[in-house]
């Protein structure tokens, strides 16, 4: 179970952060004056993959108030860690946070004067050890509730700044992606359509009407030197354009109009899953046509999923309602002159969405649904209940129909548990029918997660490859079916 809790803490659909924050407020009303204290330090031996996903703050200590914790700021790919807090004289611990559980601490004191104190800390964490291809973390204390309001005074969060330009992983043709979009998150701010500023957040997480563009990025790639389980290789992304549809008609001449003039007539739309901030979706769906060796257009559904991996149940609230704009969009893609076929590809609860959209279109005839090819569901987060319900209208919707399933997927074994029941994306027992060609992903290359494997695993990126841009089915990508329970799975080649 401590398993299943750090893999919440440790999900995230990709991780692009940032340690300089701007200060918070960290004091008890009250009591003594605050002083401005700048806090630089490093956090060592945990892995690249989870130190991604680590927080640090300030927890207070002392008898005279309960001890309390404020975060204030991510941890660099590197360890390295700043952040800036006003705090009243005393006794604190810098912590490293994963998720709700406190990973290591380094202890500070802050005087009443000088006014301005820096401290520079190193934190080590709790030892953890690799065994049996589970990770097994010493039992970490809960961390104190987080009961301190940051600084209204202060200014808000920079932008995050733009990755480092692209490397020399692929070649020049490969590096450069034009990834349409269409989401209901709502703008960050009023806007013309037409070109916008890169450096600018375009979307929140918030609903709101379809809208629609593109963004031009820049992808590379570096292989990590040796497999860990804890370490995935490396992906850089650059925007360097982005644009802004003014509406639905717009967007469909501008898959015609603003296409790069080698890409085909094929389009590949991605669905993300929970934990997933616009722009690391616009990365996803721009690295899937790299890895895939897609040449056509790539497109990115955008629904208010959450950014946090505590978001969980707030995203569950917003998937009837992305359903709906998915079904708007899938209607606009069939009855598109550009596209002559479409490939559609949905991850972790982003499956939820599709299941939904799918079953309102239902058995309504749409205009062009021929072309509508691959259904490819990749460690679906859907009941399989409610999967049941949507079969028969997916086999009316898609010529083919595959699912990954996998019994290493910490993060769906977290979702079921709490959902109280098993998830269709989950190995054993099989939940899908003849209908669908399951693959079987256990133990595929992955991070300890095992969650994004579609993407992070060569073995399931090119079997995915040659699903979509080879049209082949799970015998002629040499798979061997097996019989389980009275249900065929296809494992992939050793």
């Amino acid at each position: 179970m401590r398993a299943l809790v750090l893999a919440l803490a440790l999900l995230s659909a990709s991780a692009f952060v940032f340690a300089a924050q701007p200060p918070v407020e960290t004091q008890v009303p009250g009591i003594r004056p605050t002083v401005t204290v700048s806090v630089a330090g490093t956090i060592h031996e945990l892995p690249a993959a989870a130190l991604s996903d680590v927080r640090v703050g300030v927890a207070s200590l002392g008898v005279d108030f309960p001890r309390s914790w404020t975060p204030a700021g991510h941890v660099n790919r590197d360890g390295s860690f700043a952040f800036t807090t006003r705090l009243t004289e005393g006794d604190y611990e810098v912590v490293a946070a994963l998720g709700r559980f406190e990973a290591g601490f380094a202890r500070i004191h802050v005087a009443a004067i000088p006014r301005d104190q820096s401290f520079a800390v190193k934190i080590e964490p709790r030892r953890s050890t690799f065994a049996d291809s589970e990770l097994h973390y010493d039992a970490p204390p809960d961390l104190p509730p987080v009961g301190l309001i940051p600084n209204p005074e202060e200014p808000e969060v920079a932008p995050r700044p733009a990755p480092p330009p692209p490397g020399s992983g692929w070649d020049s043709e490969k590096n450069n992606v034009r990834v349409f979009y269409a989401t209901n998150r709502r703008l960050a701010s009023p806007r013309d359509a037409g070109p916008q500023p890169v450096a600018e957040r375009l979307f929140g997480d918030e609903p709101d009407q379809l809208r629609f563009g593109y963004y031009d990025v820049a992808v590379t790639f570096k292989r990590a030197p040796r497999y860990n389980p804890l370490v995935s290789d490396q992906y850089q992304f650059r925007i360097y354009s982005i644009h802004l549809y003014s509406d639905a008609v717009d967007f469909g001449s501008g898959l015609t109009r603003d296409a790069p003039r080698n890409a085909t007539n094929e389009a590949l739309l991605f669905i993300h899953g929970y934990n997933t901030p616009f722009e690391d979706g616009i990365y996803r769906t721009a690295q899937l046509a790299v890895e895939l060796d897609f040449r056509g257009l790539p497109i990115y559904f955008a629904w208010p999923g959450g950014e946090h991996w505590w978001e969980y149940l707030a995203a569950v609230d917003q998937v009837e309602t992305a359903a709906n704009e998915l079904a708007a969009v899938l209607r606009l893609l069939v009855r598109n002159g550009k596209v002559t076929k479409l490939h559609v590809i949905a991850h972790s609860l982003g499956n939820r969405v599709l299941a939904q959209a799918i079953d309102k279109l239902g058995a309504v005839s749409t205009p062009g649904q021929a072309k509508i090819a691959d259904l490819v569901m990749v460690a679906p987060d859907v009941n399989k209940g409610q999967f049941t319900q949507v079969t028969s209208a997916m086999v009316r919707q898609f010529q083919r129909r595959t699912v990954y399933v996998s019994d290493t997927d910490l993060a769906l074994r977290l979702s079921s548990v709490f959902s109280m029941g098993t998830r269709v994306g989950q190995r054993t027992p099989i939940g899908v029918g003849s209908e669908f060609e399951a693959v079987d992903a256990t133990g595929a290359r992955d991070t300890i997660i095992g969650h994004s494997y579609f993407v992070d695993t060569d073995t399931i990126a090119k079997d995915i490859s040659a699903l979509v841009v080879r049209g082949m089915s799970a015998a002629q990508r040499g798979l061997t079916n097996v019989r389980d329970n009275g249900a065929t799975v296809w494992q992939l080649p050793k």
